[in-house]
């Protein structure tokens, strides 16, 4: 049954996407089959989601970006919605027991959304995601996943509002999910993941406060971009597409140094 799951999987890592995609589209013929077949069965609904994740995951965020209209890809994303909702109905489970499936669900969708340029149905499906982490955060309070769920929504959250030219809400947005990380860094300082995500926010912050007209703040917020790799480059070496953001992070804010704002 994992078979050309496990081997889309496979390829999707080994960046051959359109092998990935051919044995994850067969994954999901065989998945959806099954679980028509034995509806109450809740393992074979779970690898339903498992597959429909993966698709979403290649062709939005992956190696197959160019292979699928954004159409097919939103559509694979609401399968896995659709199923998440299904599991947690059928499992009489509270959030506890399918947050993270349902929190990465509705995340997904939301990014899938926006980038098909439904900017309304994005936000509402994002705001669906925080609320599913408020209600863990209610009941479990101080979780450091809760907090990096919550910093992931507000990334795709700002991308939303970058889609929209809506600069000012974007930048509300990341400097939250910024504050969010940065703070979890201070508590945890060994967990890497905190760090790892800054540079981007960073960066993203930058150009949207360049877009807004707000030079001074751009070059500020891209010098921390730069310095945050400088952090984690004291942790580990910087992987080769680290290293090439931070080359075009160099090159724009010499460029924004240089020229008229």
């Amino acid at each position: 049954m994992w078979q050309n799951t496990k081997l889309g999987d496979a390829c999707e890592r080994a960046q051959l996407a359109p092998e990935a995609l051919a044995y994850l589209r067969v994954a999901l013929a065989i998945d959806k089959r099954l679980a028509t077949a034995d509806p109450n069965n809740t393992s074979l609904t779970r690898k339903l989601f498992v597959t429909y994740t993966l698709l979403g995951e290649l062709l939005r965020e992956g190696p197959g970006r160019s292979l699928a209209p954004p159409a097919d890809v939103t559509s694979y994303l609401q399968g896995a919605v659709d199923v998440s909702d299904k599991l947690a109905a059928a499992e009489r489970l509270t959030v506890a027991g399918n947050e993270g499936m349902l929190v990465q669900a509705w995340q997904r969708l939301g990014g899938g959304l926006a980038d098909a340029g439904q900017y309304d149905e994005a936000l509402t499906d994002l705001h669906k995601a925080d609320e599913y982490v408020e209600q863990v955060e209610k009941r479990t309070p101080g979780l450091a996943v809760n907090s990096s769920r919550r910093a992931e929504i507000l990334y795709t959250t700002a991308q939303v509002y970058i889609g929209q030219k809506h600069w000012a809400s974007a930048i509300e947005a990341l400097r939250s999910a910024i504050s969010i990380d940065e703070t979890q860094a201070r508590r945890d300082p060994g967990n890497q993941l905190f760090i790892n995500e800054q540079p981007n926010l960073y960066a993203t912050l930058a150009d949207c406060l360049e877009a807004e007209g707000q030079r001074a703040q751009a070059v500020a917020a891209m010098q921390n971009a730069i310095a945050r790799f400088h952090d984690i480059e004291a942790k580990r070496p910087l992987i080769p597409e680290e290293s090439e953001k931070r080359s075009g992070h160099l090159a724009k804010l010499a460029a924004w140094q240089t020229t008229p704002n």
